[in-house]
């Protein structure tokens, strides 16, 4: 299995025009880059269908895929991240989370995300910051919000979760409270 991901990245790569392996027709910067982004497109679109077929690895391989071409794909991270929550590597999803935020840092659903991670695993002190990060940019952010009260009652200030709680209902927490 590892040998084929190796080949099958190697391929992507020649694809990408990320090396010389495969003679290309020249084209101009601006056409090789529109026709990256439609081969990335149709990766995180394979992506999505063998993720809604149960076939984790092969959605795995296309995130891979979309990386390899467009480095700074928030939904491609968040996409891996959770396909590899779902398949128990949590250590796998985190460290594709911190790469997703150094690619994409304005990215909020990626921040959070991580910060859920972060705190199922009790490391408060990072989360706090990422959730902290969102609330500088989006603060009336509702899971954000929600939280930040979350991480409150975690450090005993019952009284900030509770403002916190209440400015995530007030800016519709509803989805995201589970």
């Amino acid at each position: 299995m590892r040998l084929l991901r190796v080949v099958l990245s190697v391929i992507i790569l020649a694809m990408c025009g990320v090396s010389g392996l495969v003679a290309q027709p020249p084209v101009d910067s601006a056409g090789k880059k529109i026709a990256q982004q439609r081969q990335c497109r149709a990766w995180l679109r394979s992506a999505l269908e063998s993720r809604k077929q149960g076939k984790p690895a092969d959605a795995l391989l296309a995130l891979d895929s979309v990386l390899l071409c467009d480095e700074k794909n928030p939904d491609a991270y968040y996409l891996k991240s959770q396909l590899l929550t779902q398949t128990v590597d949590t250590t796998g999803a985190i460290a594709v989370l911190r790469m997703g935020v150094a690619s994409a840092p304005l990215s909020a659903r990626i921040r959070l995300y991580l910060a859920r991670l972060l705190m199922a695993r009790n490391e408060l002190a990072e989360a706090a910051s990422l959730v902290d990060a969102v609330l500088v940019f989006k603060p009336h952010e509702g899971e954000a919000l929600y939280l930040r009260g979350l991480l409150d009652m975690r450090s005993g200030d019952e009284q900030a979760a509770l403002d916190h709680f209440e400015q995530a209902l007030k800016y519709g927490l509803e989805s995201h409270a589970r």
